[in-house]
């Protein structure tokens, strides 16, 4: 028999969805392949013909529509949790958490920003105004060894907390004695 399992939300977040099962998530960075059917070539100013790298060139992929069946599905999710704070209004300032599992493969090939952007993208109009009321994002993707992918995401309103990065600094200032 199974193990039930329950995913508790952490007290600290304002708004908490998450979408588990089926495929990974997709990015626009999956709508794409390296084009291995055309040369490029490029006419220079002064009539010679260079043939351009085919790294350089990516066509559409035939699948390429997972992106928007995951954007019409994590949408509805999210539309299902909304309650009447939301969408959050400009100026208001917020923090977006997200973590992605995903399995070892997949780890290596995509990147964090553009798993990011495909996921915020979900939220814009909806819990948000504009993606531009985000000032602090921490993401991360880590491998899960289950075969059950999926995201999860938090969002903090800032105007009375302190963000949790807000005690992390790069470096500082100091005087120079001369």
């Amino acid at each position: 028999m199974a193990q039930k399992v329950k995913i508790v939300k952490n007290p600290d977040l304002d708004f908490f969805v998450g979408l588990y099962g089926g495929d990974d998530i997709p990015t626009k960075q999956d709508w794409y392949e390296k084009s291995e059917e055309y040369k490029f070539f490029l006419l220079e100013d002064d009539l010679t013909v260079k043939e351009l790298d085919e790294n350089d060139f990516y066509v559409k992929k035939a699948n390429g529509n997972k992106l928007k069946i995951f954007r019409e599905k994590f949408k509805n999710i999210i539309k299902e949790n909304l309650n009447s704070q939301h969408p959050y209004r400009k100026p208001e300032k917020l923090e977006i958490i997200i973590s992605v599992s995903m399995n070892e493969k997949r780890m290596q090939e995509v990147d964090i920003d553009n798993l990011s952007k495909a996921i915020i993208d979900c939220f814009n109009g909806l819990i948000f105004e504009d993606d531009s009321q985000i000032v602090s994002l921490l993401a991360f993707k880590d491998v899960t060894y289950l075969p059950v992918y999926g995201v999860l995401v938090g969002v903090r309103r800032l105007e009375r907390k302190l963000s949790w990065v807000e005690g992390i600094k790069l470096a500082h200032i100091e005087p120079i004695d001369d």
